[in-house]
């Protein structure tokens, strides 16, 4: 393939914005304006009031240069989150439940104080003999349960996210088993970030995740959805492998937003949501970066098993000399069922890196499926153009790449969007 050309309409704003900037002022005041001008979403915000908009977009950004440069913290602000979660390690630290009706809960605890949460949901959306990782999870869960369960009580609906953060510092192994439930009526958003802080020196050995990231259940109700985003920053050495489930019963709206844009040896994930209830939904979204030395198999698999159910897997990817293995499944089993798989992938590093996308669909009578997948390179005349409006070269690929990854996901809510279009634009500063 000669071009690639990214759906998002990021480039035509900006080249409308440039040039209606040109036409109305002369050289010289054109090149001040440029000059007071936010130069990004993150410049914006820090000349903005100390408003919702800024602590949403704030609160999105555990970066890498973050955690290096000022050593590995963790953000205490309160009031932007719905309740919070931090486990360092195995060791749980913090567990904070902010708005009525979202209670966020340790497993362990979760185990003693509900008589039911252990017959209801404790491994009922996994198998705890699914692999090798689930079992030693499942171990663990009888010595030293850690991970956290939060649920949104029937009618409760949050209204900012519920921060869960997954640390590593020191350890060589972590498990997690955590566990969302939506209640009938209810609304939950949960911001996971997972994040370990590497060593100066480069690590001789792997360092292991070995975690039931997501089990999550949702009972029988009418107007209710969780939105799920998480947010990767590894290193070098880390080897991840998550094993996640989605119940989604009657009307349920579930949602995963993924985003992985740091180094990071390897990573394999595939969560599965059994749509089982009528009109339930399940939508997907990857935003993948792979620099050299990176393998990532991530995939997304949606059973529609009950009437009416549909499902959307959207995939952005982008090798700079990595190995990406995109993935994603959608079974057709009960009729009037919709699903839709959309992969796109860019090659930036001439030699090096690679892409695979596997997209596969099956279903029968009644079910309507379908699915595309392109994988290319940034077209040279579109740098090119980039650079006459006063760009390096490397900025105007940063602009197109940046473009390239931000997807805009139907139905969730907006400060889960503006975390994802946040932590992309940080990518972006530090250099793709």
């Amino acid at each position: 393939m000669e071009e690639f050309e990214s759906k998002s309409n990021l480039l035509e704003s900006f080249m409308k914005s440039t040039s209606s900037t040109s036409s109305s002022l002369n050289p010289t005041q054109a090149e001040e304006k440029e000059k007071e001008k936010p130069t990004s979403l993150l410049d914006t915000v820090d000349q903005m009031e100390d408003d919702a908009f800024f602590e949403e977009t704030n609160y999105a950004l555990p970066s890498n240069v973050r955690m290096e440069e000022e050593g590995l913290k963790v953000d205490t602000t309160d009031e932007i989150y719905g309740g919070r979660y931090v486990q360092r390690d195995q060791t749980i630290e913090t567990v904070e439940s902010f708005e009525d009706g979202i209670e966020v809960i340790t497993l362990g605890n979760a185990l003693k104080k509900y008589d039911w949460f252990r017959e209801k949901y404790f491994w009922k959306a996994l198998s705890r003999d699914k692999n090798d990782m689930t079992r030693a999870v499942a171990q663990n869960d009888e010595t030293n349960p850690t991970g956290y369960v939060i649920i949104a009580h029937p009618g409760a609906r949050s209204v900012n996210p519920v921060n869960g953060q997954l640390i590593m510092e020191s350890s060589h192994m972590q498990y997690v088993h955590n566990i969302l439930i939506a209640m009938p009526g209810s609304q939950l958003t949960v911001a996971s970030f997972c994040s370990y802080h590497c060593p100066s020196q480069q690590a001789s050995d792997s360092i292991v995740l070995r975690g039931v990231q997501r089990a999550i259940v949702f009972l029988d109700g009418t107007v209710r959805s969780n939105s799920l985003i998480s947010i990767h920053s590894w290193c070098h050495a880390f080897a991840v492998w998550p094993v996640s489930a989605a119940i989604v019963d009657d009307n349920g709206v579930f949602y995963s937003n993924y985003v992985c844009l740091e180094p990071v040896q390897r990573v394999k994930m595939c969560p599965v949501a059994n749509l089982r209830g009528k009109n339930a939904v399940a939508n997907f979204s990857s935003v993948l970066l792979a620099k050299e030395g990176t393998d990532l198999d991530i995939g997304s698999c949606a059973l529609l098993n009950g009437e009416g159910s549909r499902s959307e897997s959207i995939t952005r990817t982008i090798s700079k000399g990595g190995t990406v293995f995109a993935r994603a499944d959608i079974h057709g089993n009960a009729p009037n069922t919709k699903g839709h798989i959309e992969c796109q992938g860019l090659v930036i590093t001439e030699g090096k890196g690679m892409i695979y996308s596997i997209p596969q669909i099956s279903g029968g009578f009644g079910t309507e499926l379908s699915h595309e997948a392109a994988i290319g390179k940034i077209a040279k005349d579109k740098i090119e153009y980039l650079m006459t409006r006063r760009m390096t070269e490397e900025t105007a690929v940063s602009v197109i790449i940046r473009g390239f990854l931000n997807v805009k996901v139907k139905g969730i809510p907006r400060s889960v969007q503006e975390q994802m279009d946040a932590v992309i634009e940080q990518a972006s500063k530090e250099g793709f």
